[in-house]
């Protein structure tokens, strides 16, 4: 961030406006949250449309701030398009170092 944003935010922070002071955070800690949202998403199976809901919206406000909310376009067109590419080369460089792999199916 340089010196004129920092300021800028630190001005807006004390003045109790924080919705400018997002715009000028680092992307590093909103894409570390984008992350858990959709893990969350993904892993409890949560509607997408859950980021909409006015109740997770207060309580991602709550537990942070600064951190702004995707919308569910934005999960479903690139975030989760995203993880499952992640996801995907992950569990092709464990099965090309495999030595065998067994599969399991129950009918």
């Amino acid at each position: 961030m340089e010196c004129k944003e920092k300021k800028r935010a630190a001005t807006t922070i004390a003045a109790g406006n924080t919705s400018e002071a997002c715009k000028t955070r680092s992307r590093e800690p909103q894409s570390k949250n984008d992350n858990k949202i959709v893990g969350f998403i993904l892993l409890d199976d949560q509607p997408i449309c859950v980021v909409e809901n006015v109740g997770f919206q207060r309580l991602v406000e709550h537990l942070e701030p600064r951190y702004q909310l995707p919308n569910r376009h934005a999960i479903s067109d690139t975030l989760i398009p995203l993880k499952y590419k992640q996801v995907s080369n992950f569990i092709s460089e464990r099965l090309e170092n495999a030595a065998s792999v067994s599969f399991t199916t129950d009918i």
